[in-house]
């Protein structure tokens, strides 16, 4: 009966994240593949740009699962008071990220992507893109935090529903505003970021809407606030700073992979940003059920009951590994269908599919870990031995084999990704050993 119990919720909550995911990333993917009809210089430069709004999602993500953390075991708990208690403070701690982002990529975009790549080009065509684009971090940070907040309390559909819309207006105004159909200008990339702006607008709008019009846990007002004093914010941030520093940490080291194939080679840029891009596609399992995870035990924790956390943690975790290599194994075999698409030439072609079936053999680790790392563990409000496993892995394990592999030792990229998976071999032994430990599991309500 539990197991039961378990797949139903396990369903019911992570189809609709993976669903959401799929349509966010696909988004990616098709804004990928219209740039890609221009060229393969605007693929990078766009692959470059992006990293930006991948650094400033991820720092975002920081704040938001660190708020679940407390907003999903309120809800367990059925503490609406604290529940939006902690979305207020979620909403303060977004604040100073969004501007610091924003104000980098719009004020000084050719100095941020110069530290990607040293080619002037690159940088120049990269730098429009991003200048237009750093509007949609406005709203993008309090679509994040709300979408998250709606899931900690079960409602996900909502937001499967938001991303839907927002993936209809920035399809099609792709299509205007890249290559000029209808009377509209042809805008090129910095039409692709003018999409995604308006877009980001009409997210923010709905979610926003949603919350307030049906009086939504979540719909936090004057007086939320005014219950945040000093220890609060103190207890608040002892549990969600590591996280923000777990998110960025590992972003920039992620980012500092992405300077190592920028100064390989454009072609290195282009053959990444094509793998990262159908990588994202992959990742509706990795982060639908690491969201489904995050509900699930921290709902259970709300109530007290630290064996069932075990429980479910362990089969969360064996059904992210092996639908991981399910998915891992599917795109090995579809590495040449899948680069079809793009608009590349046949070396760049090769080099891409080799690429794309190195990440297809890490799919199932990458899952497992994602899962165990922002879902279970997180979820137990064991937030700092996660910030240790992401910043060991990535920055004293696989960034320095990468940097020799890529700029010492000269290997072709496909072999530099690989190595740069180092760091998910480190984490899934230490993490497993942290959750068979069961030191991971704490109860913050």
């Amino acid at each position: 009966m539990e197991k039961k119990q378990f797949f139903k919720a396990l369903f019911m909550l992570g189809v609709p994240i993976a669903l959401q995911n799929l349509i966010v990333n696909g988004l990616n993917f098709l804004d990928t593949i219209m740039i890609g009809r221009l060229g393969g210089l605007e693929i990078a430069a766009v692959g470059l740009a992006n990293q930006i709004f991948f650094i400033f999602s991820v720092v975002m993500f920081g704040v938001c699962s660190g708020t679940a953390v407390f907003t999903a075991q309120f809800w367990g708990d059925k503490n609406l008071d604290g529940f939006n208690k902690a979305t207020a403070a979620g909403l303060l701690f977004s604040v100073v990220p969004t501007l610091v982002m924003f104000g980098l990529a719009f004020f000084f975009p050719e100095m941020v992507m110069g530290l990607f790549t040293q080619d002037q080009e690159l940088i120049a065509l990269s730098s429009r893109y991003l200048k237009v684009a750093s509007f949609s971090y406005l709203f993008a940070a309090g679509a994040f935090l709300y979408e998250q907040v709606m899931k900690s309390s079960e409602q996900v559909r909502f937001p499967l529903y938001v991303s839907m819309v927002a993936f209809g207006v920035n399809t099609i105004l792709n299509y205007l505003l890249i290559f000029g159909h209808f009377g509209f200008p042809a805008m090129g990339v910095e039409g692709a970021a003018l999409a995604t702006v308006i877009s980001r607008m009409v997210e923010f709008s709905l979610v926003i809407g949603l919350i307030f019009l049906r009086n939504m846990p979540g719909a936090i007002h004057a007086k939320s606030f005014q219950h945040i004093d000093q220890k609060y914010l103190k207890n608040f941030m002892y549990v969600v700073g590591p996280v923000i520093l777990n998110e960025i940490s590992w972003v920039l080291g992620i980012s500092m992979y992405m300077a190592v194939y920028g100064r390989m080679s454009a072609q290195a840029v282009t053959v990444v940003s094509i793998t990262i891009t159908v990588e994202r596609l992959l990742q509706v399992l990795y982060f639908g059920l690491g969201g489904a995870s995050s509900i699930m035990i921290g709902n259970i924790l709300g109530t007290r009951d630290k064996e069932m956390a075990q429980r479910y943690g362990a089969r969360l975790l064996r059904v992210s590994f092996w639908g991981g290599m399910l998915l891992g194994l599917l795109m090995i075999l579809l590495a040449p269908i899948v680069v079809m698409p793009f608009n590349i030439d046949s070396e760049t072609t090769l080099m891409t599919i080799r690429t794309i079936r190195v990440m297809g053999l890490a799919v199932g680790i990458r899952s497992y870990n994602i899962t165990m790392i922002t879902g279970v563990l997180r979820a137990g409000g064991d937030t700092r031995y996660c910030l240790m496993l992401d910043t060991v892995g990535v920055w004293l394990v696989a960034l320095p084999l990468g940097y020799l592999a890529g700029l010492v030792w000269g290997l072709p990229v496909y072999w530099v990704y690989f190595i740069f998976i180092a760091e998910d071999f480190f984490k899934i032994v230490v993490g497993t050993l942290r959750f068979r430990s069961k030191k991971w599991i704490n109860v913050l309500t």
